[in-house]
């Protein structure tokens, strides 16, 4: 083991306008242990500015390493790859990263995120690593990187800030705890070089909802509605019909999210949000999850406008085949619960059941 890295944070939500909320992970402590055989190095929390304690504290990262690390393969003239220097060691680092989040009774389950990957394979194709990659751009701005094969030196990020990481702004303010863990191998190359066949591709899968269930509830004062799901392997189709009978004055919305990683516990909710539901249709952007399904709903039909006309609403034929999601989001059953509502009434209550699913990308499936 070369280090292990403890990063216990909650997140914040830090509110540029009524409409529009930013998502940032603020540090409260890291513990950080290194194999002194490879690495001298240290992560320190700074907690103190100029005007006293810091809201958002930053860390600074200090790493001395030893040893030249690489990957077992490069590529030669001709693009094909071959093993580095006969009978000599290489030193590879992969990677383990896992996030956890805290559960609706505090309690911290399963992680969220738990992936293992190549540290050279990462500086190389950030994008294929999504949650990572976010880290890796944010500490980029406060030193150059070092490119593989990456040389013994000293490797300092001095007062690197997290404020301006782009997190997806559908999570909800949860704590949270990410442990990163990286191992290193010695292998020794004891023959010349040959041949090795590699396939590489920057997305290799993406992440659909299946549904399962839908379970609905009118207020028949004001609507009605029906749902019928169609399920093939690789998507759903919904058909959607919703008949407005009478006015609805300034529609709220409420969208909630829960998804299942802990063996039939549902986490805290990765998304709960209310708005005012004209001010949606108006600027569906100020939703991320709204959006989605929004773009998706628009090419079947007729979206209404405010106010909202009282008329029949159907969608045939809803695809989630085409919805995409972040790629770093785990196979796990979820619940979307959507509400509308009038004043203190509600209008219109659904719970949407499935499970999110990982489909590899092909030619006649692209991502």
């Amino acid at each position: 083991i070369w280090a292990v890295i403890v990063l216990f944070t909650p997140f914040l939500i830090h509110h540029a306008s009524a409409a529009i909320a930013k998502l940032i992970p603020v540090i409260d402590r890291i513990d950080a242990t290194f194999n002194e055989k490879y690495s001298n190095s240290s992560v320190t929390l700074v907690t103190e500015g100029p005007q006293g304690r810091r809201r958002f504290p930053d860390f600074t990262v200090s790493i001395q390493t030893f040893r030249p690390i690489t990957d077992v393969v490069v590529r030669n003239g001709t693009n094909t790859p071959v093993f580095t220097t006969p009978n000599a060691n290489i030193f590879l680092v992969k990677i383990n990263t896992k996030i956890t989040i805290s559960t609706l009774n505090g309690r911290f389950s399963q992680p969220f995120l738990d992936t293992t990957v190549s540290l050279c394979d990462l500086m190389k194709n950030p994008q294929k690593y999504h949650v990572l990659a976010l880290f890796l751009f944010e500490i980029r701005r406060y030193g150059p990187l070092p490119t593989c094969p990456v040389s013994a030196n000293l490797y300092v990020f001095s007062n690197v800030s997290l404020k301006r990481m782009a997190l997806p702004t559908f999570l909800s303010e949860s704590n949270f705890f990410s442990e990163i863990l990286a191992k290193i191998w010695t292998v020794i190359v004891l023959f010349t070089p040959c041949t090795i066949h590699t396939v590489s591709c920057l997305l290799s899968h993406k992440v659909i909802p299946i549904l399962t269930r839908v379970d609905l509830q009118d207020n028949l004062k004001y609507l009605n509605s029906s749902v019928v799901v169609h399920n093939t392997p690789t998507e759903t189709k919904v058909d959607l019909a919703i008949t407005v009978k009478r006015p609805l004055p300034d529609p709220w919305i409420n969208v909630i999210v829960w998804i299942d990683i802990a063996s039939g516990t549902l986490q805290a909710p990765l998304h709960n949000q209310t708005f005012r539901f004209c001010d949606f249709l108006r600027n569906p952007g100020m939703s991320r999850i709204g959006q989605i399904l929004h773009r998706e709903v628009k090419r079947y039909g007729k979206i209404p406008t405010c106010p909202i006309a009282l008329e029949l609403y159907q969608y045939c034929g809803i695809s989630t085949g085409a919805i995409r999601l972040p790629t770093f989001l785990p196979e796990a059953n979820y619940i979307m619960h959507v509400f509308l509502g009038v004043g203190k009434e509600i209008v219109y209550d659904s719970r949407w059941h499935g499970t999110l699913k990982h489909l590899r990308c092909t030619g006649s499936m692209r991502c």
